[in-house]
């Protein structure tokens, strides 16, 4: 799983997201994007969310990204 960019193991994603959000005060803050590829078990998914939300967490989904591309 990666977390701001860092790679972590599944069994220390559950508290380092409780220890991300409770230093967050505002539910503006607490807002979790969550992308996954397609081939991404089910099972996985819901465990990373479930532990979101338990954390106080909200989730939203990416299902889109634009990307500006400056052509010279």
């Amino acid at each position: 799983v990666l977390v701001n960019g860092d790679a972590v193991p599944l069994a220390r994603f559950e508290g380092l997201v409780k220890s991300l959000l409770t230093q967050k005060s505002s539910p503006d803050q607490k807002v979790v994007i969550v992308k996954s590829r397609p081939d991404t078990p089910y099972h996985h998914w819901i465990r990373l969310t479930a532990a979101i939300e338990d954390a106080g967490g909200m989730i939203t989904l990416q299902l889109e990204e634009e990307r500006e591309v400056v052509v010279p």
